[in-house]
């Protein structure tokens, strides 16, 4: 009995064993329902609360300001450097540099970015980080204030840079800090980065008549005329053209304002030369700063110096007449150089032809062949005598004497 219900009471609890076995998946699935669950009601309770999810949506400008109203711009540097741009009639200008007319284009280019600067991701809000990005009231790497007829428009400083063109910003009054796409350059404190860089420039077409060192050119139509060439001397065109160009283009470093100081070493210029542009007469003026490479530039018609740097200078100083002149010293210099190449071979050429009789001969090695002058110096030595001897020479035939030599 006791093996028969041993027998019978074994199968069965293997059936029920296999029936029920426990699946490896089943907390993994349960759990991944719990965070499904709890993602679905918070976007229910979200979407009652109108709570907004889109932090790239833009909350506004950071300025409130139009552009056509601001009509003067304080740039503020690290070191007390500042800068300011007012825009009188329609035109912006440096009072630093006497009213000196300012690039449109920049100022325009920064008023547009900085009015394109919107409330988006803040950075950050606290007065630590504040600190740290270089946009406290007192640190800072600008501070930018735009005013209009009324006052002050809007400040902004900028601070570090998170990026290639980019840097950290705040309004003034806020505590968020956002990120623009701005460059300091953008804000320069650096008056000669705000100057119209086309100030010298004239119409290349306009000039009719230019009297610079020993140069005199004069227009016709299309063509120049330089005075002073010899019948069979003509004026190249292109090298003309090419003064043209470099006086109807000149590029400044610098503008030095409107007060003529001695250190501009006007009073000596290096060089004085004449332009004519339609009907007027424009005198300039080159000296040499006292220190330093560069050289000062005054023209009749500006009441503004400008700092020229050496390179500008000398396309000036050095000009000449003679580089005027097709076939001039230049290219003659070359054609006599050239002449006298010839010669120098030639000379070369008489050199090595007299070097084998002035070097001494070396002794040649068994197994080499002696040159050809060697072999004419063996040929005209007498033979060596030797133990073998060489033969006598055949002696004289003996002539008989006549009847006619023996009466002598």
């Amino acid at each position: 009995m006791q093996d028969t219900n041993k027998s019978n009471t074994g199968p069965m609890q293997s059936v029920a064993g296999a029936a029920s076995p426990k699946n490896p998946l089943t907390p993994f699935v349960v759990a991944l329902g719990g965070l499904l669950a709890v993602q679905l009601i918070a976007a229910v309770v979200l979407s009652f609360s109108g709570t907004d999810l889109s932090p790239l949506e833009s909350q506004g400008p950071l300025l409130a300001f139009e552009r056509e109203a601001v009509t003067r711009v304080h740039i503020q540097g690290q070191e007390q450097d500042s800068l300011v741009l007012e825009k009188a009639d329609g035109t912006w200008r440096i009072p630093s540099l006497g009213g000196f007319p300012a690039t449109q284009i920049k100022i325009d280019d920064l008023l547009a970015k900085l009015g394109e600067i919107e409330k988006r991701i803040p950075v950050a809000t606290s007065a630590a980080a504040i600190k740290r990005f270089k946009v406290t009231d007192d640190a800072y790497e600008r501070r930018l204030s735009l005013e209009g007829a009324d006052g002050e428009l809007a400040t902004l400083y900028l601070g570090d840079s998170p990026g290639f063109r980019r840097l950290f910003v705040r309004a003034d009054g806020e505590q968020t800090v956002y990120e623009a796409e701005l460059a300091l350059f953008d804000a320069s404190e650096k008056a000669d980065d705000w100057t119209r860089k086309t100030a010298l420039r004239i119409e290349q077409d306009d000039i009719q008549r230019v009297e610079l060192a020993d140069i005199l050119l004069t227009r016709h139509e299309d063509s120049w005329s330089l005075a002073g060439l010899a019948v069979d001397q003509n004026l190249d065109q292109d090298a003309a053209a090419s003064l043209i160009r470099t006086l109807a283009n000149l590029n400044f470093r610098g503008v030095l304002g409107t007060e003529n100081k001695p250190e501009y070493g006007q009073d000596a210029p290096v060089l004085t030369y004449r332009v004519t542009v339609g009907d007027e007469t424009l005198e300039y003026r080159l000296s040499k700063l006292v220190e330093g490479d560069d050289h000062v530039l005054s023209v009749s018609n500006s009441p503004y110096l400008f700092r020229l740097s050496e390179f500008a200078a000398e396309d000036l100083i050095k000009a000449k007449a003679a580089d005027l002149i097709a076939g001039g010293e230049s290219e003659q210099s070359a054609g006599e150089s050239e002449a006298t190449t010839p010669e120098s071979e030639q000379s070369a050429g008489e050199s090595e032809a007299t070097t084998p009789e002035s070097e001494p001969t070396a002794e040649a090695a068994p197994t080499s062949v002696a040159p050809i002058g060697e072999i004419q110096v063996l040929e005209d030595m007498e033979p060596v005598a030797s133990d073998v001897g060489t033969p006598e020479p055949p002696a004289e035939p003996r002539i008989p004497k006549t009847e006619a030599d023996s009466a002598e």
